[in-house]
């Protein structure tokens, strides 16, 4: 009987640590389309339904504020480094609507280079590189208020997910290979028959139509003018390169003034 109860009490406790750990065994990560996994003796982890005592206490909140923190800031997934020895740093798995790009998978290479320059330009980002394992992901590094930022970004079933390690004193080689490993471990549910959004060479055909449209008119107007200026004069040559000239000399302008 003894041993019985022994038995029981082992099972409960086993059950109970498995509950807190849920997410950091890697699981199903509520509200976004992904499994993701982090090692448990490494991190304390809250999402925005399981919260983490320990890590509650460490950054001072309760876990509604905690909540609110994470909804306004479209976080799914927060943690900490469960060694108090260890210096202060932040994991966090961001999710936001994406309405330019449906899925990274789907694009070719040459789109998606065109898609992570433009991230670039928007995160005003130092460093970056592509990453692919099994999915696509845009690998940055940035400062934002004071805190150096590692980051993997990708876009899937319509959304953005960046997977980001934060700290105020540099992003050590021994944290990024641990990001890595998360990021390694990510397994997302891919909405494949969803329509690709991103159209870059709609894009390119638009930007294209728009030129061949100001050096249509830049042409007009500079045929208007030296037929004005020329007349009674038979110098065709003279004309032909005062036609061209002033085309360019109208282009010029009318991109200036536009600022196209």
């Amino acid at each position: 009987m003894k041993v019985k109860k022994i038995i029981l009490v082992m099972f409960l406790i086993l059950m109970i640590t498995a509950q807190a750990n849920i997410y950091a065994m890697g699981n199903k990560l509520e509200g976004t389309d992904m499994d993701i996994s982090l090692n448990e003796d490494e991190w304390n982890i809250c999402t925005r339904s399981v919260y983490n005592e320990k890590l509650l206490h460490k950054i001072g909140i309760s876990s509604d504020r905690l909540n609110n923190f994470m909804t306004e800031n479209s976080i799914y997934l927060y943690g900490l480094p469960s060694n108090d020895n260890e210096e202060f740093k932040e994991f966090l798995l961001i999710k936001k609507k994406s309405d330019e790009v449906s899925n990274f998978i789907n694009l070719t290479k040459k789109d998606f280079i065109k898609v992570a320059k433009e991230l670039n330009e928007i995160e005003n980002v130092n460093e970056y590189e592509l990453y692919e394992n099994s999915y696509r992901f845009l690998r940055l590094k940035y400062n934002d208020k004071g805190l150096d930022i590692e980051s993997y970004v990708t876009i899937v079933n319509g959304y953005l997910y960046k997977v980001n390690i934060q700290k105020q004193s540099g992003i050590s080689q021994a944290d990024s290979v641990k990001l890595k490993e998360i990021v390694d471990s990510i397994e997302f549910d891919i909405d494949r028959s969803m329509p690709e959004n991103y159209k870059v060479n709609n894009i390119e055909l638009n930007v294209i139509l728009k030129y061949a449209l100001i050096i249509v008119i830049s042409l007009a107007i500079a045929t208007v003018i030296i037929r004005l200026i020329s007349l009674g004069r038979s110098n065709v040559v003279d004309s032909k390169i005062s036609l061209i000239i002033l085309t360019l000399v109208i282009f010029a302008v009318i991109k200036i003034i536009f600022k196209i």
